[in-house]
């Protein structure tokens, strides 16, 4: 990569630009922009004390120089655009003003100098207003937290100068890495790319923000050049070493995208949500303990083993996750072969799968949705008109009626209302919590303790959760088909999710019974003790180690506890003998071994029963995050510390004997842990990779919202980082992923959740749902 642009006259020094005020900068600039293949708009730069004592002669000045144009007067603060603060968009701009009005100019001038603060050396801006405008946008030459080695460029090409800046409509986000060779989807940017190699050169500085405009000529126009504040002492990765990475990531992308003999699919993609969603549980870049614990305890093995159980294509031996430096990836082609019945013959299978990659790569935004959008896992009433788009697609009627076959047998099998699979892992996970008392109270080792608690929790955890939560999903479909087909309203699905008996719900009303001192706080902490935001984070605190901070906020003003709004009461639910009627004539026209009673049964016990099989399994896990906090202290080792290790270390220290002692292999494991998180930190990769070019440049999603419920609120918002500052009650709360460790939250009557990740069928969905 180039350190700068080859200049076609004498090159100027490098720092020759000193970066000051927006005025100042762009006027320092502007000499060397004429032999270059970028401009900067004719400007004027007005003192603030000259416009405030004579304003006649700052009004003949801005008049002399643009005669009979449209100008933009724009803010030039002394505080404004430093290496501490950019104060972007603090201050007033005004455009759009025809220069020969002298008031309308006399007011802009004033509205922008009323927004400045009054410091020595205020000035204004005043220039010429392009109105010829292809794409504007805002250019970093550096990821703005990390400071690696990428242009990310956010641009609009509505025509409008301002929609990125102001954030007043969408705009598209571009992610280069800066040794990428690809072609730029607006081939203007080329040209973008060298006016930014320029300003770094001139100004002798790698982390700019920069905004611009592009005409229709394709001439790149200067608006501003100010340093980004985010400053650190040095990237996390340097240009040479990011390519070699990314290299590698293609690589892997490549091989694991090629053809497999027990693989249907011509092609691979990889995705951050499609399936047991990792960026909703442990976050697109989690720390080296949280990664390997949800590979160990779901996605190299567990995953697998119980889709094939509940009657799918047998996938053992592939893993589900794929960690691209330590990025987690779902292997897309994977899960879509674990979604065929394994009753459905090779060739048929091989045309669902690519029917599948092709539909996700034109609607790319399906990645976080895919069982409701794109593939076809289970049978529910809607299934056969949904099957028809696949006439389109080349299948014959013949393998329709084989795909609907297969998956109405499959369905059948789970559905069943006694002797189920389904049945069985309910019995099964019922077991855990036992053998948790007994592992607990056996007095070994803490890392014999440890190893079992993470055994036990796959085999009696995990494994059956898989289960619960794949009838959790089918039961999901069947009522939604319910409300499709008309036998339920809009109004009845949420009443029946209203009325299930989930976790969640008795949480909430076990806190109110504890404000109100009609239940204990040992026997509170004994059955909730366990849970934490960040499941698999093992520096977030236990509601057992934080209780103040997550159920006893203190009001500031009267420093008396918070008073929880008791929850209302889950409404029952029945089907009218109508409704039943139409839902068993429905039943058997499709084929269903079942009876409204026992459809209606299975749904409700599925569904609760996912949300319980959670909560029993994060028992294990929350105490072997425990155990690895105590058994890192035993070496000076922090919680931070301890995150960064592999779990896969745990299992050999029980089950191997070296010469090296425990400390120097914790302390191995985290070194190499946090060397992998320096490069995961810095890396920037699109939510769904379908080509390994996407590895070095790409546009980052547009991603469409999932709306749980349909109702309207208005009021405050709190942020995560503020929720152990302020009570969250009736407020609308924005946390970063839709963990169900924070279930705290519902007891504090919240009145709206935004969550960054989560799809439709997550966890806190279904909690939202339940909730309305």
């Amino acid at each position: 990569m180039k350190c700068h642009s080859d200049w076609t006259e004498q090159s100027p020094a490098r720092g020759s630009v000193k970066l000051g005020t927006k005025a100042d900068t762009l006027a320092r600039c502007e000499p060397f922009s004429h032999s270059r293949p970028w401009r900067i708009p004719k400007s004027i730069t007005l003192s603030a004390d000259l416009v405030q004592q004579n304003g006649d002669a700052a009004l003949r000045t801005i008049q002399d120089t643009f005669q009979n144009c449209l100008i933009i007067v724009r803010s030039s603060a002394a505080n404004e655009d430093t290496t501490t603060q950019s104060n972007a968009g603090h201050y007033t701009t005004v455009s759009h003003i025809d220069s020969s009005d002298k008031e309308a100019v006399t007011k802009a001038l004033t509205d922008v100098l009323e927004s400045y603060d009054g410091r020595p050396g205020d000035q204004v801006l005043v220039q010429k207003l392009m109105t010829d405008i292809a794409v504007c946008g805002v250019c970093f030459s550096c990821d703005i937290d990390t400071h690696a080695p990428y242009w990310v460029v956010s641009y609009d090409q509505s025509g409008a100068h301002d929609t990125v800046t102001s954030g007043r409509s969408p705009s598209r986000t571009y992610v280069r890495a800066r040794s990428s060779q690809e072609p730029p989807p607006v081939s203007t940017f080329a040209k973008l790319f060298q006016m930014m190699e320029d300003l770094e050169y001139l100004t002798d500085n790698a982390a700019l923000d920069v905004e611009f405009l592009v005409d229709s000529d394709g001439k790149i126009w200067l608006l501003q050049v100010r340093p980004l504040t985010t400053v650190r002492s040095c990237p996390l990765l340097d240009p040479p070493r990011l390519q070699e990475i990314i290299q590698k990531i293609q690589g892997k992308v490549a091989k694991l995208s090629a053809q497999h003999p027990f693989l249907r699919g011509r092609k691979g993609m990889f995705s951050v949500m499609t399936d047991w969603n990792p960026a909703e549980m442990i976050g697109i870049r989690p720390k080296r303990l949280a990664l390997s614990l949800y590979k160990r305890l779901i996605t190299d093995g567990t995953w697998a083993y119980q889709r094939s159980n509940y009657g799918y294509r047998n996938l053992r031996g592939f893993p589900l996750l794929v960690s691209l430096y330590g990025a987690p990836y779902i292997d897309v082609r994977v899960c879509f072969n674990s979604f065929i019945p394994a009753t459905l013959d090779d060739s048929i299978a091989e045309k669902l799968v690519n029917y599948y990659m092709e539909r996700l790569r034109t609607t790319p935004t399906d990645h976080d949705k895919v069982e409701f959008n794109v593939v076809f896992s289970c049978y529910d009433f809607s299934l056969r008109s949904r099957l028809g788009q696949l006439r389109a697609h080349g299948f014959s009627e013949l393998e329709l009626d084989r795909i609907t076959f297969s998956l109405l047998q499959l369905t059948n099998n789970i559905i069943a209302p006694s002797g189920t699979i389904h049945a069985n892992d309910r019995a099964k996970i019922a077991l855990l919590e036992p053998r948790f008392l007994e592992i607990h109270n056996a007095g070994m080792p803490l890392i014999d303790t440890t190893h079992w608690l993470i055994e036990d929790c796959v085999r009696y955890g995990t494994l059956p959760f898989a289960g619960l939560a794949r009838g959790g999903f089918i039961a999901m479909q069947l009522l939604r088909s319910l409300v499709t087909e008309g036998i339920m309203s809009d109004g009845e699905y949420h009443a029946f999710m209203n009325s299930l008996a989930t976790v969640s719900k008795t949480l909430a009303k076990d806190v109110d019974l504890l404000q109100q001192g009609a239940l204990r706080k040992e026997d509170f902490l004994e059955r909730y003790g366990h849970l934490r935001p960040g499941t698999y984070d093992i520096t977030s605190p236990r509601y057992d180690e934080a209780f103040d901070t997550y159920f006893c906020q203190w009001n500031q003003a009267t420093a008396s506890r918070e008073k929880f709004t008791n929850p209302t009461d889950a409404s029952s639910f029945t089907l009218d003998a109508q409704k039943r009627e139409k839902l068993d004539t429905l039943i058997r026209m499709n084929g269903l071994q079942t009876t409204p009673a026992e459809i209606l049964h299975f749904i409700r016990h599925a569904i609760e029963g996912r949300e319980l099989g959670k909560f029993l399994f994060t028992k294990n896990l929350s105490m072997v995050l425990r155990h690895l906090t105590t058994l890192g202290s035993r070496y000076g080792l922090t919680a931070e510390d301890m995150a960064h290790v592999d779990i896969q270390v745990i299992t050999n220290l029980y089950s191997s004997l070296g010469d090296a002692d425990v400390g120097t292999v914790l302390r191995d494991s985290i070194k190499q842990g946090k060397n992998l998180h320096t490069i995961t930190r810095a890396l920037r990769l699109p939510q769904l990779i379908s080509v390994p070019a996407d590895a070095e440049h790409f546009m980052a999603s547009e991603v469409e919202p999932n709306f749980i419920t349909q109702g309207t609120v208005t009021t405050m918002v709190i942020l995560e980082e503020d929720l152990h500052h302020y009570p969250p009650t009736g407020k609308i709360v924005f946390i970063k992923s839709a963990d169900p460790g924070y279930d705290w939250l519902f007891s504090h009557n919240i009145a709206g959740l935004v969550t960054m990740y989560g799809g439709a069928n997550s966890h806190m969905a279904i909690r939202c749902a339940e909730l309305s």
